[in-house]
């Protein structure tokens, strides 16, 4: 209702397909790497995403040589990190949340769905011109630097009996993590609880790439869970059969975590 957030559908044979937010932030930050001019005085490009958007961004950038910051979930972290780092002379480009919420360049210092509504329509119109849609581009993003497929879900649990078994959750997972998910080995757990600023959330690694993160919701009874897989791919025509293999692997994970966390 305040235009802060963009929302984008692309039109496909059956109808149209809704894109999420990680691939929407994926787009603007790429457009933005390859199109937007550095600034005279500036060193090279940021980029800025939150802990439970996708990982691709930070390949994206190490790639192409551009700067790359994370932060906690809400974008006045995003807003405070780009002003951060342009003291450093990296001139912010672009930034994202996977809840719709994006910021081209560093004029508005907040979520701008007005501003990203203009940038996409001006990329998606220059992909056009080279016979390109944007789910091309996409698809072309990807093998460049790397499949991220999302498996996210929630579960909700309210009242007051709700909550304790949300607190108990994420302190069964502090205490006794997963050794493996999926069978594939944890080799990696960070408790933000301990960070600065601290934050009530797990992130589990695994040793093939995947990241599992684990906060409860600030705004309702729930416990939010973000399930992330990556594959290399060679060419376009690995895409649906890597997206389909991801896909299963993550909703083996989903099924993991629900029962040893009694959810």
């Amino acid at each position: 209702p305040d235009a802060d957030r963009l929302a984008v559908a692309v039109a496909v044979d059956d109808g149209y397909r809704l894109l999420s937010g990680n691939e929407i932030g994926i787009l603007l930050c790429a457009d933005a790497l390859d199109h937007m001019p550095l600034p005279p005085g500036m060193k090279r490009k940021l980029v800025v995403t939150t802990i439970v958007s996708s990982t691709f961004l930070s390949r994206m950038a190490k790639d192409k040589g551009a700067a790359y910051a994370e932060t906690l979930t809400g974008f006045k972290w995003i807003a405070n990190k780009a002003m951060e780092r342009a003291s450093q002379d990296e001139h912010f480009a672009c930034g994202y949340e996977e809840a719709l919420g994006y910021s081209v360049g560093p004029l508005v210092r907040d979520k701008d769905g007005i501003g990203a509504a203009v940038r996409f329509a001006e990329m998606a119109r220059a992909l056009k011109e080279r016979g390109q849609s944007v789910l091309d581009r996409l698809d072309e993003l990807f093998v460049a630097h790397g499949l991220s497929h999302a498996v996210n879900w929630s579960v909700t649990m309210p009242g007051a009996s709700g909550m304790e078994r949300i607190k108990g959750a994420m302190a069964a997972l502090r205490q006794g993590p997963p050794a493996a998910l999926d069978g594939r080995k944890v080799d990696r757990l960070d408790d933000l609880s301990r960070s600065d600023p601290p934050a009530d959330v797990v992130v589990l690694f695994t040793e093939d790439g995947a990241r599992l993160t684990v906060r409860p919701s600030g705004t309702e009874p729930k416990i939010k869970m973000y399930c992330e897989m990556m594959a290399r791919l060679s060419s376009r025509s690995e895409m649906a059969a890597a997206r389909e293999r991801l896909e299963a692997q993550g909703l083996r994970i989903k099924a993991e975590v629900n029962a040893r966390l009694g959810l």
